[in-house]
């Protein structure tokens, strides 16, 4: 049975190579997530990447970036919310504005039967008056009393007028 032995956080980051030297793994980890970044970021060529690792200092962070990104996965995200909230407002004010043009119209239309009404109900009150009954038999209908003679004049329009006499 293999006993395991204590290791100090010391031992257990270095590591020896073929050549002897000690090689620091945190060290080493922390400088591929820098050089990688800044290869992705196109600060750093893939040619250049072996020997941007020896020209960084250690306490010097990532350079970054300086262009920023138009479209990334958050602003997406923010942008598609932002336009849902938008739609959502916006849909029952646009229903909202059209039920008050359909009440309008609603409320031209009442008030033109009423006043029709109105015009119907005077002119039935009228239909028992003699002298109304007189007036629409001549206007609509063209009679005349005995005795009387009716002169049509056709204008120029093609209308037709007429006279009694």
């Amino acid at each position: 049975m293999v006993k395991a032995r204590a290791i100090d956080k010391g031992e257990k980051s270095r590591r020896r190579t073929k050549a002897s030297s000690i090689i620091d793994m945190e060290e080493a980890q922390r400088t591929r997530r820098q050089l990688s970044y800044a290869t992705k970021k196109g600060y750093v060529s893939v040619r250049e990447s072996e020997n941007w690792a020896q020209d960084l200092p250690d306490d010097q962070p990532v350079p970054k970036e300086k262009r920023k990104r138009l479209l990334t996965g958050k602003r997406i995200l923010c942008l598609g919310i932002v336009i849902a909230t938008i739609a959502l407002i916006s849909f029952p004010i646009f229903k909202v504005h059209g039920l008050r043009q359909e009440e309008a119209e609603a409320i031209k239309t009442l008030n033109a039967k009423e006043e029709k009404k109105e015009r119907l109900e005077r002119e039935l009150s009228m239909v028992t008056d003699p002298k109304y009954i007189e007036t629409q038999a001549r206007e609509t209908l063209r009679m005349i009393k005995a005795g009387e003679t009716l002169y049509i004049f056709e204008t120029e329009k093609g209308a037709v007028a007429d006279a009694s006499a």
